[in-house]
């Protein structure tokens, strides 16, 4: 679990999936409005290359997979970057959220009823 914190914000973890797949469905929604001819020729150079492309190989190992899998679906876990080091720190949420809101109940912060900066140009 140690090395999977070491990597977590600091390397960019092989995704799992090749990134093809994450694009089709926008392809697809795409060349709905395409006249039928052009959007049959998208969809045959999308599978072109979807059958030419490859996942990268993991730069994690499977153990360590697994682990940031499990870190990534705990709900009861906050994991964040620290503030001024290249480190990561782990939160119970609960504790997290109540240190927030008790943060921001300081009389230092208000709501803003407009954001200043739109304004600004």
């Amino acid at each position: 679990m140690y090395s999977v914190l070491q990597k977590l914000l600091n390397d960019a973890v092989t995704p799992c999936a090749t990134l093809i797949e994450d694009i089709l469905p926008g392809v697809e929604k795409a060349v709905l409005s395409l006249p039928v001819e052009m959007a049959e020729e998208a969809r045959k150079r999308t599978k072109r290359i979807k059958k030419s492309s490859s996942r990268p190989r993991d730069n994690i190992r499977k153990t360590e997979r697994s682990a940031f899998k499990r870190l990534k679906d705990n709900t009861n876990l906050t994991v964040l970057p620290a503030d001024n080091e290249n480190a990561t720190v782990v939160f119970n949420t609960s504790d997290y959220k109540e240190k927030i809101t008790y943060l921001l109940e300081d009389p230092a912060y208000r709501n803003l009823v407009n954001f200043p900066s739109n304004g600004i140009e």
